[in-house]
């Protein structure tokens, strides 16, 4: 029998051909208040955030290493206490590494951006209060 007289089987619908009529994609809907997704800061805020957090991180290991006496342990003929706190030493610098070469430029990118954003809106507002509105 031919795939086309009136005898054969349907078929199972082909997922290449056109959607079915009924199905109309949905109209995406009003953001959930409740929801456990929230909107993102903007990205220059982020980095600010970032910078403040690292700078935090690394004050504490400072201090954490300092307590830990790594300068003692350094000097002392037993290597042990050293290589205990080289897990420490290495994250504080590599923060250290991320605060002085990384984060200046990110955070004058940010500032900029944050500079340009707030004289945007405000040249915007500006040109609102002045347009009239047409009364009905």
């Amino acid at each position: 029998m031919s795939p086309t007289s009136p005898t054969s089987a349907p078929s199972a619908p082909n997922p290449t051909s056109a959607p079915n009529p009924t199905s109309a994609p949905s109209a995406p809907s009003a953001p959930n208040p409740t929801s456990p997704r929230r909107a993102r800061a903007p990205w220059h805020v982020r980095v600010l955030a970032a910078a403040a957090i690292l700078l935090a991180l690394h004050v504490a290991l400072a201090f954490a290493l300092d307590t830990l006496g790594l300068v003692e342990s350094l000097l002392s003929p037993s290597g042990l206490r050293a290589l205990a706190v080289l897990p420490l030493v290495l994250g504080l610098y590599a923060v250290r590494l991320a605060l002085l070469f990384v984060m200046p430029g990110l955070v004058f990118a940010a500032l900029v951006s944050a500079g340009r954003t707030w004289r945007a809106r405000r040249a915007h507002r500006a040109q609102a209060r002045q347009t009239p509105v047409p009364r009905a």
